[in-house]
């Protein structure tokens, strides 16, 4: 039973020409599924540059990339998107920085790519060619309220739209897979709300088996070395904090402790890591509202020893690394929680440790974006 990973995108624009395209990848043990909307009428054709109005994504970028060209630093102002802090972010680059549009005057023509959508977001796929220095691929974020105007979104701090282009990141690597009957009732994802048009949708249909029961008992190393080889790092892990809270003179010593800890058990890891799990106390006040959290490796090492059990619901593997979900009771909270810890290998493919660094980075932070993590619990406690 394999899981598949698939993230269609389905074209539900203003525009006109409609197709279907998905693609996906093979892991093991059931799915995990995301669809978006997604227009390519205008792949592969150039986009025409010329002072024209901005009544649609296309049509703004003709002019944006007009006025880049002649660095008309006043009419570009004017196509920025004020309601979402793109202006405000655009003039605080041109204090810093007042030749930004400078290197737009090499540009030859622009190609057009795909658009991809989410709510009224449109990521515009482009290719810079330029007249001595090569081509460029690029995407730009458009819009529409109702006017189209450029977003600065992704250069800001925001975990939808890190996540969005993590979603087109992904869905770019894969080949076609199929079937969207798996998106009937699927939630909806939006930006700020719900009920929103041209939502993300995700669905999970993972392998029904006992997995839900599978109780990692963090002090039999020999089980856990027999039935879940790769949780031995995690194991080691929960259990010398366990047994060494409490051993230490001086911080100093713990410092020196936990650094060793972790260079056994964890990949890629130093003193100044900021390592991602979800936020415990925040969901404590707030069930389901799964936001991330970075600790450093003393603040995991202090988490670790009041941990109760860890259960084990699910794992996802794929470009050697394992993701296993988790829902994990810890002495200061009510109730228990999803976690995912990631596994791999490493360069050297060694045994499979603990890491904050996956080989797909772009997967493991869609995983931990917070809507995709509360819905998988909802699924799993489901099940």
């Amino acid at each position: 039973m394999k899981w598949l990973i698939m993230f269609p995108l389905i074209v539900m624009s203003l525009f006109s020409h409609a197709a279907v395209e998905r693609v996906g990848i093979d892991v093991e043990h059931g799915q995990l599924n995301f669809e978006i909307s997604m227009d390519s009428q205008f792949a592969g054709k150039t986009l025409e540059i010329g002072a024209l109005d901005n009544t649609t994504p296309t049509k703004l970028l003709s002019s944006y990339y007009y006025y880049a060209i002649k660095n008309d630093i006043q009419a570009l102002k004017e196509l920025h998107y004020s309601g979402d802090g793109t202006l405000d972010h655009l003039n605080e680059e041109l204090s810093d920085m007042p030749d930004k549009f400078e290197g737009f005057s090499k540009l030859s023509k622009v190609s057009l790519g795909r658009i991809y959508i989410w709510e009224n977001y449109y990521a515009v796929e482009v290719v810079w060619h330029t007249k001595s220095e090569g081509d460029y691929k690029w995407t730009d974020l458009v819009v529409c309220d109702p006017k189209c105007y450029i977003s600065y979104r992704p250069y800001m701090v925001s975990d939808q739209f890190d996540f969005f282009f993590n979603i087109l990141r992904l869905s770019k690597r894969y080949p076609s897979v199929s079937s969207p009957s798996v998106f009937k009732g699927a939630p909806e994802l939006c930006i700020d709300k719900s009920g929103c048009v041209n939502p993300i949708k995700v669905s999970a249909k993972f392998k029904k088996s006992s997995s839900r029961n599978n109780l990692i008992e963090i002090s039999n190393t020999d089980k856990v070395s027999k039935n879940y080889p790769k949780f031995i790092s995690l194991t080691k892990m929960l259990n010398e904090s366990k047994a060494n809270s409490s051993a230490f003179d001086s911080y100093l010593e713990k410092e020196s402790y936990t650094k060793k800890l972790f260079g056994c058990c964890w990949l890629e890891v130093n003193e100044n890591e900021q390592i991602k799990l979800f936020d415990m106390q925040m969901l404590q006040s707030k069930p389901s509202l799964y936001k991330v959290a970075y600790n450093s490796p003393m603040m995991l090492f202090d988490f670790f020893k009041d941990v109760e059990y860890v259960h084990l619901h699910g794992v996802l593997t794929t470009d050697e690394t394992e993701y296993a979900f988790t829902k994990i009771k810890h002495l200061n909270y009510d109730s228990s929680a999803l976690q995912i810890f990631t596994f791999s290998r490493g360069k050297d493919a060694s045994a499979w440790r603990l890491t904050s660094k996956p080989n797909s980075s772009t997967l493991n932070n869609i995983l931990n974006y917070s809507d995709v993590a509360s819905y998988i619990d909802r699924y799993l406690s489901n099940q």
